[in-house]
């Protein structure tokens, strides 16, 4: 079992079945070299394969089909607990959560923090695959929990909550990053 952190209004989407994939900022990410005409994508070194070499360089826009299933963050099957912003309640060590309780004012530890076994959400992994953010279709954006309201289209609602997300850390909509598309389903305990 792996961790993934989601925020309370993500956890809130997952919990009404709205929200089945997110997506993730691949670190670090792919270079386009112009005296070469290549990709090259530097392998995290927690990914690396002992002896092999520590980037993929390809001509293609397809650098991904390079990398071996042990070097994406997530393989298909694989059971993910959510860290999400909780508290223990005052009197007793029972635990809430902030998308349940969206304006209480508590004491709240962030989501990082939390241990396993405060967990109350596990996801199982169906794809894992790999495309520039700005390639997300409008279906795709309702599956990232996003509401579709008449007249307003999900993907900009989506470029929005992601600059909300990613913008100050230089991985805003507008820079177009490559992000990990991750296809998951809620799992019981």
């Amino acid at each position: 079992m792996k961790p993934i952190i989601f925020s309370a209004e993500m956890v809130s989407a997952i919990l009404e079945g709205r929200k089945t994939q997110t997506r993730r900022v691949i670190k670090p990410q792919p270079a386009w070299i112009n005296s070469s005409g290549r990709w090259c994508w530097p392998i995290p070194k927690t990914k690396r394969h002992k002896g092999c070499c520590d980037e993929v360089v390809t001509a293609s826009r397809e650098w991904w089909e390079y990398l071996s299933s042990e070097q994406l963050p997530y393989q298909s099957g694989d059971i993910l607990w959510v860290r999400e912003t909780w508290c223990h309640a005052d009197t007793t060590d029972e635990i809430i959560y902030k998308s349940d309780n969206p304006s209480l004012s508590a004491k709240w530890r962030p989501s990082i923090c939390m241990p396993r076994k405060a967990a109350r959400l596990f996801l199982r992994v169906k794809n894992v695959r790999v495309e520039r953010l700005q390639d997300i279709a409008e279906i795709e954006a309702t599956h990232e929990g996003i509401i579709k309201h008449l007249g307003i289209h999900a993907r900009n609602d989506f470029s929005k909550l992601w600059d909300s997300i990613y913008g100050k850390r230089g991985y805003g909509w507008d820079t177009n990053p490559w992000v990990w598309v991750i296809d998951f389903e809620r799992r019981e305990r």
